[in-house]
C-alpha cells in the first residue's frame, strides 16, 4: 500500500485542477462505476485485496457526501481522490485467493476535518481521529467472506493494552461474497499517555488469527 501515497498525490493534483465531481450525486456515480470495475476484474476467481480496502473508504466518503446538503465541494474532492487511488490499485493489482478479510473503519464523525488543503488519505489509506483520555469512539469492523462457502466465527477489536471495547467480541456468519458489519464502542484509558495508537480488528479462522488489512490511528491528546 506504500505506493498509494503517490497515487493520492496524483489524484490531489487532478482535484486541484477542478476535475472533481460538481455535485454530491456525481461523486456517487463515480463510486458506482468504480465498484462495477472492481467486480468485473475479480470475476469468480479471487479478489483484489488492496483495491477492496480503497473501495471501502471511497464508498464511505461517498455516503458521507450524499448526506450533506447542499453540495459539499470538499467532500466531493475527497471522494474523487479516493476513487482515483482505488482505480489505479485495481488496474495494477493481481487477484488474491478467496478468503476471510477484516476491515476496520473509524466513525466519520471522529475523522479530522475534510479540508482539501490537508492530507486526508495517507500511504496506508488510513484516516486519523483525535481523542482525549477517557473519551470514546466508534470502531466499525466488517468481515468479508471471499470463499465460495459460508463462514462463521467471532470478530473482536484489536486494541492497545488497557483499552476496552463494548462489546468485547461478536459472532459473525457471512455468505460467499457477502459481509457483516459491527460497531464497537472503544474507551481510551484515562491514564494513557499522549501519542498515536493504532486500532483494528481480528478473527480466527481455520486455526489462524487474521487481523485487519491495515490499522486505523487514534491520536491521544492529553
Amino acid at each position: 500500500m506504500n505506493r498509494l501515497f503517490y497515487l493520492v498525490q496524483a489524484a490531489r493534483q487532478a482535484a486541484l485542477a477542478a476535475e472533481a465531481p460538481a455535485s454530491n450525486e456525481a461523486a456517487a456515480d463515480v463510486v458506482k462505476t468504480l465498484h462495477e470495475t472492481i467486480l468485473k476484474k475479480e470475476g469468480g476467481d479471487g479478489y483484489l485485496r488492496q483495491a477492496r480496502v480503497a473501495l471501502g473508504w471511497t464508498e464511505r466518503l461517498a455516503r458521507l457526501t450524499l448526506s450533506q446538503k447542499p453540495d459539499a465541494p470538499g467532500l466531493t474532492w475527497a471522494t474523487l481522490q479516493a476513487a482515483t487511488a482505488a482505480r489505479a490499485l485495481a488496474a495494477n493489482e493481481e487477484l488474491d485467493y478467496p478468503g476471510v478479510v477484516v476491515n476496520a473503519f473509524l466513525d466519520p464523525k471522529t475523522i479530522r476535518a475534510l479540508d482539501p488543503n490537508k492530507e486526508l488519505i495517507d500511504a496506508k489509506f488510513a484516516l486519523e481521529a483525535a481523542k482525549k483520555p477517557g473519551e470514546t469512539f466508534d470502531l466499525e469492523l466488517t468481515v468479508w467472506d471471499f470463499y465460495r462457502h459460508p463462514i462463521k466465527g467471532t470478530v473482536s477489536p484489536r486494541l492497545p493494552t488497557g483499552w476496552k471495547a463494548v462489546p468485547e467480541s461478536v459472532p459473525f456468519s457471512a455468505e460467499p461474497g457477502q459481509f457483516q458489519c459491527f460497531i464497537f464502542t472503544v474507551t481510551v484509558p484515562t491514564d494513557v499517555k499522549g501519542g498515536v495508537q493504532t486500532v483494528g480488528g481480528r478473527t480466527t479462522y481455520q486455526g489462524r488469527e487474521i487481523s485487519e488489512i491495515h490499522a486505523q490511528r487514534i491520536r491521544v491528546t492529553p
